[in-house]
């Protein structure tokens, strides 16, 4: 009980650390009767210190958060945008995965023009949707040599689904789209991510070439006449003359490019492959007795964009 002429202090925080937030200095209130204590004026500078306590505090929470997440943005690993990488230290060879960050939640999602939903035939990573973006908006285009008169966009309509149902055909997909936009990028340091990836395609095939029972099915057969092409563009003449013999046999075997899927889509992209590949780098044809139906014109330009 306060006795006559006493003096209420407001608590003291104690001496200031780098843990507890200094408070404003201390104030007084002084009075000679109890019932004066609850005077608007005595009120009001317990209000006043109080709210000036409560600002020093969240301006002190304030600056330790900010801190806390500079310090967390120093020791994060450095990944650069888009496919980019400075080593192979980047790679993440415990999970084999690729270390890619795309700029933005849109870009991860294809920009709304990808489904990040859908269903791969590989393992999900953060940068497939934006390499499968890249490839049906860029690369998958309305073709006069491969679409039909009257049903243009067949590497998106027909195409692409047979790509969606084969890791091997996925993962040289996959392959060509990080090649192509590797490409318009200058500089570009993607070497480490693209090797990772041309070895992904790779075993892929090979993989799925040991372990079924139609080696020779539509997507196989997709699968190696893009790995073909991307040879032709990004690799050397020997390794693409060794797919396209490959090729060329498991054709062969199919029973001719008459009895490939997709309407027919399937063989004059074989046909277009070879028939560009063998203009852009001097070479000779291996489908030599094309018929008129399956023939398909030279266009180096769309080849190195859309394959």
């Amino acid at each position: 009980m306060l006795q006559e002429n006493s003096m209420l202090s407001l608590p003291s925080t104690g001496p200031k650390s780098k843990h507890n937030p200094p408070y404003p200095g201390l104030s007084f209130i002084t009075f000679s009767n109890p019932s004066q204590s609850r005077l608007p004026c005595q009120r009001r500078a317990v209000r006043s210190h109080a709210a000036a306590s409560q600002y020093q505090l969240d301006k002190t929470s304030t600056t330790n958060q900010a801190l806390k997440a500079r310090k967390r943005t120093r020791r994060r690993k450095p990944i650069l945008i888009g496919l980019e990488v400075s080593s192979l230290e980047q790679l993440d060879r415990a999970h084999g995965s690729v270390e890619y960050q795309w700029p933005s939640p849109m870009s991860v999602l294809g920009e709304g023009r990808v489904d990040p939903f859908r269903t791969y035939p590989v393992p999900w990573e953060p940068f497939l949707p934006g390499l499968i973006d890249h490839y049906v908006i860029h690369m998958a285009t309305d073709m006069p040599e491969l679409d039909e008169p009257q049903c243009p966009g067949l590497l998106r309509t027909r195409w692409f689904p047979l790509v969606l149902s084969e890791a091997a055909t996925f993962q040289v997909v996959v392959l060509l789209s990080a090649s192509n936009y590797a490409s318009l990028r200058y500089p570009s340091r993607d070497g480490p991510n693209l090797l990772h990836l041309k070895s992904r395609a790779i075993s892929g095939i090979n993989d799925a070439l040991k372990a079924t029972n139609t080696p020779t099915s539509d997507q196989l057969i997709g699968a190696v006449a893009k790995m073909a092409s991307y040879e032709a563009m990004f690799g050397d003449q020997q390794t693409y003359e060794m797919h396209m013999r490959g090729l060329l046999k498991m054709v062969q075997l199919r029973g001719g490019l008459q009895s490939l899927g997709l309407g027919g889509l399937l063989a004059r992209i074989c046909v277009w492959i070879d028939r560009n590949s063998a203009f852009l780098n001097n070479s000779p044809l291996h489908f030599t007795s094309v018929g008129e139906e399956l023939s398909a014109l030279v266009n180096p330009s769309g080849f190195l964009s859309a394959s």
